[in-house]
């Protein structure tokens, strides 16, 4: 949660730099003729902006790099997936909703859970009349 709060504040900080340099430049461009800059200030400048800019746009590919890598799972999902192993071996076969009422979570929750496990090849899903059972995977 830290790291994502960061995220923002980097994004956050770094758009600010872009509007003060833009507001700059518009400030820099209302000025009287008598006060124009000379050719090589101004490459100066321009240079000075896009690297700027680059650094920018580095920083924010680096960002979406970081959002697209996988997710590991965090320790209360785990501890809520052993529990919910531990349950499937005991009952042998389990509904989203028997699970739900087990553990007190929403039985969309508890489907979300079984989807990941079964994706993962812990547990296996068995359809019989409309229902769809969740056993472990031999």
């Amino acid at each position: 949660m830290l790291k994502v709060f960061r995220r923002k504040e980097h994004k956050k900080n770094d758009m600010e730099h872009i509007l003060i340099l833009k507001k700059n430049l518009q400030r820099e461009s209302r000025r009287q003729p008598s006060e124009v800059y000379d050719l090589e200030h101004i490459k100066e400048r321009l240079d000075e902006i896009s690297q700027k800019l680059s650094h920018l746009h580095e920083r924010i590919d680096g960002l979406d790099g970081k959002k697209s890598e996988g997710k590991e799972d965090g320790i209360k999902k785990s501890k809520i997936k052993k529990i919910i192993e531990g349950n499937i071996r005991e009952h042998g076969k389990l509904t989203s909703y028997d699970l739900s009422q087990i553990l007190s979570l929403s039985r969309t929750r508890c489907s979300e859970y079984l989807n990941e496990m079964e994706r993962a090849g812990i547990i296996k899903g068995v359809t019989i009349r409309r229902k769809r059972y969740y056993e472990i995977r031999q």
